[in-house]
């Protein structure tokens, strides 16, 4: 895991209140949610982009039950 070009030696908390493990895996309340794969990235605010071409996307982790239909 690397944050701002550097790796990570311990967990980071987000501004959402999320956790980003070394390991790759996000935690919402101790409860894991996914594991980031590689290449993918999340900001501050929890929200993911993948960066592979064909799934160029974002979407909001931080909060799932928002409606994407807006």
């Amino acid at each position: 895991m690397v944050q701002e070009n550097k790796v990570i030696t311990k967990d980071v908390i987000l501004d959402n209140g999320l956790t980003v493990k070394r390991d790759g895996s996000v935690l919402k309340n101790k409860e894991k949610m996914f594991k980031l794969k590689d290449g993918d990235c999340i900001n501050s605010n929890g929200d993911m982009v993948t960066t592979s071409a064909e799934e160029r996307e974002i979407k909001s982790n931080a909060s799932p039950e928002k409606d994407k239909s807006q």
